[in-house]
C-alpha cells in the first residue's frame, strides 16, 4: 500500500509539472538554466538596411545610391549579456530575402524578420555582402563569420578587431558587392516591438565633375586618383592599424565626346573601364574609408598631356561621397621668389595648371615673394582677397588686396601654409597656395650669378634662367 502510494504521489507531481510548464509557456516565460530564475521572453521585429535607405524602397532616397550598392548577403548575430550567441540568422537562406533586382544583384533594401528573446541586454552584429572580401593577414570575413554557431561563445577577439584588406579595389556590384556592418546595443523588450538596424558601408565614394572654361575642346582620356588608405576596420571607429594611405584608383575614360563648356561628370557605367587586372567597366569611384595627413592627388590625361590636381579634403567617411569639381580654367598663378643672400635675384620657381584651383609651390626658407594672378590670354588682372592664416607666424604679406600679393617668408624650412583666395573678377572663383618652404641652396643651384652684369664689351658665359610657361 505505501509503495502505490509513493508511486501515486510521483505521478501527481509529473502531472503538476507539466501543467506549470505549459502555462509558463503561455506566458512567454521560461526558467534559467537553474530552474529557480524566471525569464521573461519577448518577440520583436527587426527590420535591415543600409543606412539611410529604408524609408522607401526607391534608390533616389538614398541621393548617391545606385542599383546595386545594398544588400546582397546578410548574416545576423545577437549576443546576450553573457557573451553567449542566442541567435545566429542566415537572412540570405531566407525566401522573404530579395537580393536582385531584375538582373542586378546587390538590390535588397531592406529584410525583417521576427525572433523571440530573452528580456535584458543584447548587442547586435549585422553583416552584408563580406563575400569576396579578405582580412589582412589572409582568411576571408565570410569564413570569420560562418564558423560562428547558435549557442556557442562570441569571438570577439577574432570579429571586432577583425580588418579588412583594401575592400573598395575588389566591388564591382556583379560578384562582390559593398560590404557593410553594424554593432548595435539594445535592450529586450523595446518601446515600439521594432528595432531599425542601418548598415554602413565600409567604403566612401568619389564623384569628380570636369568644368572646362578654357573655350577649346578637350579630350579626357584617363584618370587617376590616389592617397587612399590601404584597410579599414570591420566596424565603425574600429583600430585599422598600420594603415598606408597609398591607394590609387586608375581608369580609362570613355567619353563619347571632347569636354566642351558643358560640365562632365568623370563617374558612372559606361565612363569608367578599370586598369586594375582584367578591364571590365566601373559603375563608381569606390574608395576605402581615408582619415588620412595629405590631400588626395587627382591626375587626368587631357589632350595627351598630364594634368594634375590636389583636393582641400584629406578624410572620406565610410558610407559617404566626396564630390568634385575639377576646374579646367584661365586662371593662372605666376609665383617668382627673391632670395636675399643672393643679391636679391629671382628663384626659378614653378606652378603647373591646376585641376582644383588648389595650387602648391616650394620656396626657399627667408625668401620674398610676389604672387600675380591672371586670366587667360587677354592677361586681364584678378580682382581677388587673400586669407592669411593667424596662428602662425611662418608667412607675412603687404596687402591682401593687391595684385600682385607681396610678401616674406621667415628663415624656416620643411614648414607648410595654405593661404585661401577668392576671386571677384573677372568671374567668382575660389582656390588656394599651398606653400612649402626648403632649405637655401647654394646660388649656384638656382642658375643665377650674384655678378649678373658685366661690361659692354665682354662675352658672356653665364647667363641667369628665365623659365617661360605656358601662355
Amino acid at each position: 500500500m505505501d509503495r502505490y502510494m509513493r508511486y501515486m504521489r510521483l505521478v501527481l507531481q509529473a502531472v503538476c509539472l507539466t501543467w506549470l510548464f505549459s502555462c509558463v509557456q503561455e506566458d512567454g516565460t521560461e526558467y534559467s538554466e537553474g530552474g529557480q530564475e524566471e525569464v521573461e521572453m519577448k518577440t520583436v521585429t527587426l527590420q535591415v538596411g543600409a543606412l539611410g535607405s529604408m524609408q522607401t524602397r526607391i534608390y533616389g532616397e538614398d541621393e548617391a545610391a545606385v542599383a546595386g550598392e545594398f544588400m546582397n548577403s546578410l548574416r545576423l548575430y545577437i549576443v546576450d549579456n553573457r557573451g553567449v550567441v542566442e541567435k545566429a540568422i542566415n537572412a540570405t537562406a531566407d525566401k522573404d530575402f530579395e537580393p536582385r533586382d531584375g538582373e542586378q544583384g546587390g538590390c535588397a533594401i531592406s529584410y525583417t524578420t521576427e525572433v523571440t528573446l530573452r528580456t535584458g541586454a543584447k548587442t547586435i552584429y549585422a553583416f552584408a555582402n563580406m563575400e569576396g572580401h579578405n582580412v589582412v593577414g589572409g582568411s576571408t570575413v565570410e569564413s570569420v563569420l560562418s564558423g560562428i554557431k547558435e549557442g556557442g561563445d562570441w569571438p570577439e577577439e577574432l570579429v571586432e578587431k577583425c580588418v579588412v584588406d583594401d575592400p573598395a579595389s575588389k566591388i564591382n556590384l556583379t560578384d562582390v558587392f559593398i560590404p557593410m556592418t553594424v554593432k548595435q546595443d539594445v535592450s529586450i523588450p523595446v518601446a515600439s516591438e521594432r528595432i531599425l538596424i542601418e548598415l554602413v558601408r565600409l567604403v566612401g565614394k568619389i564623384r569628380p565633375v570636369l568644368n572646362n572654361d578654357k573655350g577649346n575642346p578637350l579630350k579626357v582620356t584617363t584618370l587617376s586618383i590616389g592617397n587612399f588608405a590601404d584597410r579599414v576596420s570591420l566596424f565603425e571607429n574600429g583600430d585599422a592599424g598600420d594603415v598606408k594611405f597609398d591607394c590609387i584608383r586608375e581608369y580609362d575614360l570613355e567619353l563619347n565626346e571632347t569636354v566642351g563648356s558643358e560640365s562632365v561628370n568623370l563617374y558612372g557605367k559606361g565612363v569608367l573601364i578599370t586598369k586594375e587586372g582584367k578591364q571590365q567597366s566601373a559603375p563608381e569611384i569606390y574608395v576605402n574609408e581615408t582619415k588620412g595627413q595629405e590631400p588626395f592627388l587627382i591626375t587626368l590625361t587631357i589632350n595627351e598631356e598630364s594634368m594634375e590636381g590636389k583636393t582641400v579634403s584629406k578624410v572620406v567617411p565610410r558610407n559617404h561621397y566626396l564630390p568634385l569639381a575639377l576646374n579646367l580654367s584661365e586662371l593662372q598663378l605666376v609665383v617668382t621668389a627673391y632670395v636675399a643672400p643672393i643679391g636679391g635675384y629671382p628663384v626659378a620657381v614653378t606652378i603647373e595648371p591646376s585641376l582644383t584651383n588648389n595650387y602648391s609651390v616650394t620656396l626657399p626658407e627667408g625668401c620674398t615673394f610676389r604672387i600675380e594672378g591672371t586670366f587667360g590670354a587677354a592677361k586681364g588682372l584678378c580682382e581677388w582677397m587673400w586669407t592669411v592664416p593667424t596662428d602662425q607666424n611662418l608667412v607675412r604679406v603687404t596687402d591682401v588686396e593687391s595684385n600682385p600679393l607681396e610678401g616674406w617668408l621667415s628663415a624656416r624650412s620643411g614648414q607648410t601654409v595654405v593661404l585661401n583666395f577668392s576671386i571677384a573678377e573677372p568671374r567668382k572663383e575660389e582656390g588656394s597656395l599651398t606653400i612649402i618652404t626648403e632649405a637655401l641652396k647654394d646660388w649656384k643651384e638656382y642658375g643665377v650669378n650674384n655678378r649678373c652684369t658685366v661690361d659692354w664689351r665682354a662675352n658672356r658665359s653665364v647667363y641667369e634662367v628665365v623659365n617661360l610657361g605656358r601662355m
